[in-house]
């Protein structure tokens, strides 16, 4: 399975370049099973083959994560709680944990931010 799927991440890059570094990296946000070891090696690999430039590489990437937290954020935002506990067999994440998680938000959100 690991190698079709690199197989796919190759023929992407390849085919789109610097939209195809963006749309991968934006998926591998949104969809954990595109690992970004596979994805930014591959770009490092065509920069050094000439295929891409270092700065257009590292602006598609960039702007590849940020496409998709944003989109991660309309989600959270949008659908809160309620949305991560209909999605939570997908998540696998159970009231518990979010409560969890939200105690600790409100014991160190000060400091963090």
């Amino acid at each position: 399975m690991f190698s079709g799927l690199a197989d796919w991440v190759t023929d992407v890059v390849d085919s789109l370049g610097y939209i195809g570094v963006a749309l991968l990296v934006a998926l591998e946000n949104v969809f954990p099973p595109i690992p970004s070891e596979l994805v930014l090696p591959l770009a490092g690999f065509e920069v050094g083959r000439g295929n891409l430039n270092l700065w257009g590489a590292l602006a598609a990437s960039t702007a590849g994560s940020v496409i998709g937290a944003s989109v991660l954020y309309v989600f959270a935002r949008r659908g809160g709680r309620p949305l991560v506990l209909r999605m939570r067999r997908f998540l696998r994440v159970d009231e518990e944990d979010l409560d969890k998680a939200e105690r600790r938000f409100r014991r160190h959100s000060a400091w963090m931010v």
